[in-house]
Parts: C-alpha cells; structure tokens; sequence
C-alpha cells in the first residue's frame, strides 16, 4: 500500500519550484500537499499522481515506479490524470479549484490548484458529532451545487467531492 506517511513527499521537497509543506490528504489515487509557489510567493495545493495499485516509490524516495505487470495500468491513469487537468484547467467558476499547472517529474506527475483554506465536510461532521443544522447545509451545497452544474454541462463528471 501507498498510503500512509511513510510514501509521501518530505517537507522542504521541491517538485520544479513549488516546495512541499504539509500533506493534506491521502487518495486511492495520489497525495495532495500544501505547498509553496517560490516564483509566485504563494501558498498552492498539489496533487501528486501515485495511485496505490499500480505503483510504489523507488527506493529514491522519491520517484515511482509501476508495480510488477501494472506498466501498462500505470500508463493509461496518468494520461487520464494529464486528461483532468486538461478539462479542470478549463473551468473559471467560484465555486472550482482553479488548476495552474501540471508538472511532469519523478516518473509521475503533479497537478497544481489553488489553495483553499477549510475543513472537509467528514472533518467538520466529527468535530460536530454528525450534525450539520439545514442553515449550514444550504449555505454550503448551493454553491457546490453550482460548480457541479458548470462541471456536468460541460459533459464532464466530478468523481473527487470532498
């Protein structure tokens, strides 16, 4: 398995000129980290392509490589993964994560975003017990709702909703 602290990146890790800071969540796909825009001075979200399937970090540390028989699944999931960040980086809404570069390294890749402050709804529902008052619900999915509805007539499909 990929998953777990022991197969991501190190803070202080550069991938082109974006500096790793924290990791902000685990996938079946990939890791995403808080990181650093060195050049821009500002702080990003990256998502690194390391789906715990097909692949492993070498003994680098650092790059991947596909499991043994997994080439050819590793290959077609980072097209596809090139692929949402073709079609993400085309969305200008309020309500999307805008996408500002695809960075290809490491034998993998990095989808970089926009980074935005705040909880994920299965943070906030243990700190509140599993209780969201309608209010907060309504505040919250309204403008969801409207980012899916930019996705989905557009003709693509949002499979990563946190």
């Amino acid at each position: 398995m990929n998953k777990g602290p022991d197969h991501h990146l190190p803070a202080g890790f550069k991938v082109k000129h974006y500096e790793i800071r924290a990791v902000l969540g685990f996938g079946g796909f990939g890791v995403t980290y808080k990181a650093w825009d060195i050049k821009l001075e500002r702080t990003v979200a990256i998502k690194e392509f390391l789906p715990q399937d097909f692949a492993v970090r070498a003994p680098d540390g650092v790059s991947l490589q596909p499991l043994s028989g997994r080439s050819e699944d590793f290959n077609f999931a980072i097209d596809r993964f090139l692929q949402e960040a073709r079609t993400l980086a085309r969305f200008n809404h309020p309500n999307i994560v805008r996408v500002t570069d695809f960075v290809e390294e490491n034998n993998t890749a990095y989808l970089v975003m926009d980074y935005v402050q705040g909880m994920s709804l299965s943070g906030y529902l243990r700190m509140h017990t599993g209780r969201v008052p309608q209010e907060q619900l309504v505040e919250w999915f309204l403008p969801l709702l409207k980012g899916l509805a930019e996705v989905h007539e557009a003709g693509f499909l949002h499979r990563d909703i946190k």
